[in-house]
């Protein structure tokens, strides 16, 4: 995970086995999604438990993005694309109690699932007023990333490799994890 001004960047990289499942348990209510979402069922069953059990569920391979809000703060995780995602939306048993009762609602959980060794890559952010997040585009060849907030640009690499972004930035390393920044060089 990395922070970038009040963004953070969050890659989730895993290799063997069948089904491979990136999780995210937030306070409030349940979360507005970018796709649709139909009821449906989830397993294993016994993650549920002591949670409601209403599921609802999607499947996509484009990007997407989650959002909720407690109190005056809005909080979003956008999921960039991959083929065969399967996206949950679940009820589960609440952080602070192991049942649900009026007191301690069900925890909002979203369950990000893949059946293959494609990485989960994920920004997150939040805001009061306005999002400062901009923009968000994966570039190709690597595990990439372009991020605009309102003053800057971000072109952010994980891992060692070579990513060509869409406005022609090219950035080749052997570095875990580089970032350029717009101000840091001069992009053409």
């Amino acid at each position: 995970i990395a922070l970038i001004e009040d963004v953070a960047v969050d890659l989730f990289r895993v290799r063997g086995g069948k089904v491979h499942d990136w999780m995210l348990h937030h306070a409030g209510p349940e979360p507005i999604l970018s796709i649709p979402l139909q009821d449906g069922a989830f397993e294993p069953a016994a993650w549920l438990a002591n949670g409601a059990q209403r599921v609802r569920s999607a499947s996509t391979g484009d990007t997407w993005d989650a959002r909720w809000t407690v109190d005056d703060v809005t909080s979003r995780v956008t999921m960039l694309g991959s083929p065969a995602t399967e996206v949950y939306s679940l009820e589960t048993y609440p952080i602070d109690n192991a049942v649900v009762t009026p007191e301690h609602p069900a925890c909002q959980s979203l369950c990000v699932r893949r059946r293959d060794d494609m990485p989960f890559l994920a920004v997150h952010d939040a805001w009061r007023d306005s999002p400062n997040l901009k923009s968000i585009e994966r570039a190709t060849g690597a595990d990439a990333v372009r991020i605009k907030t309102a003053a800057n640009t971000y072109y952010v690499l994980c891992g060692p490799g070579h990513a060509n972004f869409g406005d022609g930035v090219s950035i080749r390393t052997d570095a875990a994890f580089a970032l350029l920044r717009n101000r840091d060089a001069v992009v053409s």
